[in-house]
């Protein structure tokens, strides 16, 4: 499985003063009191890469709904279909953190593909906390984003496990045997997580010809449960059915 690292907290943060308020857009929304926060003209990278501006945040209903919205700008100078994006959320430390000395208490949100196009100038990333009855203690709010290419995907067998997907969370487990049977293409994912996953979509690129099928709804997968999911191939170049599988969970 092709690896992947988020852009996580920068070791230098933004310390808001306690109780104070301070524009994120220069007119809408309200910052998170004290605690870490990205702001408007960040540029946040991935494996060397700039990827996007923060254009604005918008933290306004943050500390009663979980609710924060961030717009951003291509400044790749090219065309970006395989991103992924996710909220880290920073709370005061828990008991445990008080024990070591953390500053904060993170909590990220499951990542959600999106396309960032060359001439997007403001593209809007909506994100719901994870845990919406902590959002009185809110401090602060970063933007995760990454890169998540396709992957060639391997089925679990009994020597090792299968390719994963959004965070580890999705094991493929099964597909189709298309390389000699052509009419069919399907693939089988178990939840390997703790979570119920929900708005999933699947997408499949040819190799060879670089033909792409349309994202594929997956249905809600519970904790342990499978699904199979056959992408339309009907009317595609697959060249020499050499293929790799993309899994997202679709933006809000």
């Amino acid at each position: 499985m092709i690896a992947r690292a988020l852009v996580t907290f920068a070791a230098s943060v933004l310390a808001l003063a306690a109780g104070a308020c301070a524009s994120d857009t220069g007119g809408g929304g309200t910052a998170a009191a004290a605690g870490p926060n990205d702001q408007p003209g960040d540029v946040i990278e991935f494996g060397g890469q700039q990827i996007a501006r923060i254009v604005s945040v918008d933290r306004g209903t943050a500390r009663s709904d979980g609710k924060v919205r961030y717009v951003v700008e291509n400044i790749s100078g090219r065309d970006q279909e395989d991103l992924v994006y996710s909220v880290t959320y920073a709370f005061p430390p828990g008991a445990m953190g008080g024990d070591i000395a953390m500053q904060y208490e993170l909590d990220t949100t499951v990542e959600r593909g999106f396309a960032l196009f060359s001439n997007d100038r403001s593209k809007a990333l909506d994100s719901v906390m994870p845990d919406a009855s902590r959002a009185g203690a809110l401090l602060g709010t970063k933007l995760n984003l990454a890169i998540e290419p396709p992957a060639l995907t391997m089925s679990r067998t009994a020597s090792g496990p299968g390719t994963r997907f959004v965070g580890n969370r999705l094991e493929c487990v099964g597909q189709a045997p298309f390389e000699d049977d052509p009419s069919e293409l399907w693939l089988e994912f178990e939840n390997v997580s703790n979570q119920k996953l929900s708005n999933l979509e699947v997408q499949i690129l040819f190799v060879d010809t670089k033909a792409r099928t349309k994202w594929k709804s997956m249905p809600t997968v519970n904790p342990g449960e499978r699904k199979r999911i056959a992408p339309d191939i009907r009317g595609l170049d697959t060249g020499d059915r050499r293929f790799l599988v993309k899994v997202r969970q679709a933006a809000l």
